[in-house]
C-alpha cells in the first residue's frame, strides 16, 4: 500500500508534487478523484484560497495554482521582481539593507545563480544618495557584498560626521579606500 504523508510546506513542493503523482498512477485516480486526495493532504487554508467559488476547479488549475503558489521556479520570478525594485528605506541602515537585499536574492536565484554581482548592482540601484551611490557603483567591481555594504556605511558616517562639523558644507571625502 502506498500512502501520501500531508503537503508541508513550499520547501518540498517539487517532491511531494511526484509522490502524489505515483499515488495517482498506483491508485488510477480520475482528475476528480485527484483533486478530492489532493485537497485532503494540503493544509486547509490553502484548500480555502485556492478552490474558484465561481466555477468547480478543475485538475490542470489545480496543479497551476499549487506551482504559482509553492513551485521554486514561479517564486523565483515572483522575487527577481522584488530584486529589480528593490530600494532602500529612508531610515534603514546600509547593513539592514544589505541583508533585506541578501534574503530576496536567495529567493530569486535559489540555484546560487550570479552570486555577488546582482548583490552588489541591487544595493547601489536601491541607494538614494546619488553622492554615495556614484563612489560605490565606481568600487563595485573591486570588492565583494559585504565589502560594500561596509563602504557604505563609512561613506554614510564621514558625510554625517562632515555635516555635524560644518552644517553648510555638504562634500563627502573624495576618495574612497
Amino acid at each position: 500500500k502506498i500512502q501520501l504523508k500531508s503537503f508541508n510546506g513550499p520547501n518540498e513542493f517539487a517532491g511531494f508534487l511526484s509522490r502524489f503523482e505515483t499515488c495517482q498512477k498506483h491508485y488510477e485516480w480520475d482528475d476528480q478523484e485527484s483533486i478530492q486526495q489532493l485537497m485532503m493532504v494540503i493544509p486547509d487554508v490553502d484548500v480555502m484560497e485556492i478552490r474558484n467559488k465561481d466555477r468547480p476547479i478543475t485538475w490542470q488549475d489545480l496543479i497551476r495554482r499549487l506551482k504559482e503558489r509553492y513551485d521554486t521556479d514561479y517564486q523565483a520570478e515572483l522575487y527577481r521582481t522584488q530584486l529589480r525594485q528593490c530600494k532602500r528605506q529612508p531610515e534603514e541602515s546600509p547593513e539592514i539593507f544589505g541583508n533585506r537585499v541578501r534574503q530576496i536574492k536567495f529567493r530569486a536565484y535559489p540555484r546560487g545563480d550570479l552570486h555577488d554581482e546582482i548583490l552588489k548592482d541591487t544595493f547601489c540601484l536601491g541607494l538614494s544618495d546619488p553622492e554615495i551611490k556614484a563612489k560605490l557603483t565606481y568600487v563595485k567591481d573591486s570588492c565583494d557584498f559585504k565589502a560594500l555594504v561596509t563602504e557604505c556605511a563609512k561613506l554614510e558616517a564621514c558625510k554625517r560626521l562632515g555635516e555635524q562639523r560644518n552644517p553648510t558644507m555638504t562634500t563627502t571625502p573624495s576618495k574612497i579606500e
